[in-house]
């Protein structure tokens, strides 16, 4: 791993990363000796000797359900993984009480906001107690709106926003990720370290925009919130001015965060100066130290037939991989295929890390579908969202379109006749939602597909009290 580091870091820069590879380490250490993940308990209805199928037990699934932008003639609108901060309402947040097509459903974005919102970006906690998302109101013309992070208390039944006004009108926040102890991590335009540096040296506080490609889109980059709670009542955390901190400095954005198995954070940087434009995967600390590129400066062209590829809304799987939403910057499809990446052995597909031992390609995919992501016939559909079951096995929970075909009036699957057929052309997604299981890949519905309509996020609340940062806990109490 050193030999990675060093590639990017010389002379007192390196000892600067390794003194503060060591702070950011005691400081996690000591955060997760005095709070952990949360509750142990095991999954509701379950026994000491061992838990049920979360399939069966009453896990709520939650998701979020948009249908596919359509312009005045009735074409798709590319989805642009770059502009995240723009409202296109429609969406929706929705609660099953477990993954099973019967079981009954919950608007929760109906029970923060009425009117016409946009949701995205969802997260679960790690004792599955708390669900975690962005949402923003339409705007009038003597009312404008800002992307908010909100919580939902699955126990209590309650929701909250998590940064009230005036302080939540300071910058959009969105891409929330829950960090241990209380805390979660996610991109915002307020830059507050940034804002304060500027008004220390006399100038005006404000956030700057991305470098290039837009005159009005305000850069996102990554801060820490640290969440108040009553540990003797149901009522909304509360958090202040004091509880944000910015962690990284980017001139265009960075953003999609995921909080690895050991506590360390990987995130996807806009590398957009010169005659870069790449979506490239760092890695940091949670209190900024370390920060240093990961993965994929050189791997912005690696989708099918060497087209492009981007690396977004990064998560991680039971054994600790690392995978990424794998698709290009725009895409009527919106959607691509699931990818592991070996970041321990590689710093692009074909570049080993110094004395790895790997021999390539570092990205794998994790779906056993034939997923293609240059726009042309994908006889594997695409995926939109993935979330693991965690629990023990190679299953997930995933919005997923097949291959589907236009011929006539019909729209028919991609069988080798239809593929064949003249008058066959590519007809537009159709997501619905899935149980997956990756090793095998087989697949049972939970929710039906539907022409049109797309489903951006999905997660299972099922605790996940066994992460290693939550047995470093355990051992350390002991």
């Amino acid at each position: 791993m050193n030999d990675r580091f060093n590639f990017y870091l010389t002379g007192s820069a390196t000892l600067k990363f390794h003194q503060g590879i060591k702070t950011a380490l005691a400081l996690i250490l000591g955060a997760l000796l005095l709070s952990g993940c949360g509750s142990e308990d095991k999954f509701p209805g379950s026994s000491d000797n061992q838990d049920p199928d979360p399939l069966v037990a009453d896990i709520p699934l939650f998701y979020i359900e948009r249908n596919l932008r359509t312009d005045e003639t009735g074409a798709i609108i590319e989805d642009d993984l770059k502009d995240p901060l723009t409202f296109r309402g429609g969406a929706r947040l929705y609660m099953k009480a477990r993954a099973d097509q019967s079981a009954a459903t919950t608007d929760i974005s109906a029970r923060a906001v009425s009117g016409n919102v946009d949701v995205r970006d969802l997260d679960v906690s790690p004792d599955g107690k708390f669900v975690v998302f962005a949402l923003r109101e339409e705007e009038t013309e003597d009312r404008p709106t800002t992307w908010n992070l909100w919580e939902y208390d699955i126990e209590n039944d309650q929701i909250c926003k998590l940064i009230v006004s005036p302080l939540a009108d300071s910058g959009h926040d969105l891409t929330p990720r829950y960090l241990p102890s209380n805390r979660l991590v996610f991109a915002s335009t307020r830059q507050k370290k940034t804002r304060q540096l500027l008004s220390d040296q006399g100038k005006g506080g404000y956030s700057h925009l991305v470098e290039r490609g837009s005159n009005t889109m305000l850069a996102l980059n990554l801060h820490t919130l640290r969440i108040s709670r009553s540990s003797t009542s149901a009522a909304c955390p509360t958090v202040t001015s004091g509880d944000i901190e910015q962690i990284t400095f980017n001139q265009s954005h960075d953003f999609y965060p995921a909080v690895m198995n050991d506590g360390t954070i990987v995130f996807t940087r806009w590398e957009n100066t010169g005659n870069n434009d790449a979506l490239t995967l760092y890695k940091v600390n949670p209190d900024g130290s370390g920060l240093h590129i990961l993965y994929g400066h050189h791997s912005q062209n690696t989708g099918t037939d060497g087209t492009q590829l981007r690396f977004v809304r990064s998560n991680v799987l039971p054994d600790g991989d690392l995978f990424v939403l794998a698709r290009p910057d725009e895409t009527t499809f919106y959607g691509g295929d699931f990818v592991r990446i070996d970041v321990d052995r590689y710093i692009d597909n074909t570049q080993p890390v110094a004395n790895s031992g790997g021999s390539g390609p570092a990205q794998t995919t994790v779906t056993g579908k034939n997923v293609r992501t240059d726009g042309s016939l994908s006889r594997g559909g695409y995926f939109s969202a993935f979330y693991p079951l965690w629990d023990g096995t190679s299953r997930a929970v995933v919005s997923w379109s097949r291959c589907r075909l236009n011929i006539g009036d019909t729209t028919q699957p991609c069988t080798d006749d239809n593929i064949n057929n003249p008058a066959a052309t590519i007809a537009p997604a159709a997501y619905g939602i899935w149980t997956y299981d990756y090793a095998s890949d087989t697949q049972t519905p939970v929710i039906t597909a539907r022409a049109g309509v797309v489903y951006t996020d999905v997660v299972l609340a099922t605790p996940r009290t066994d992460l290693p940062f939550c047995r470093i806990t355990t051992q350390m109490r002991i």
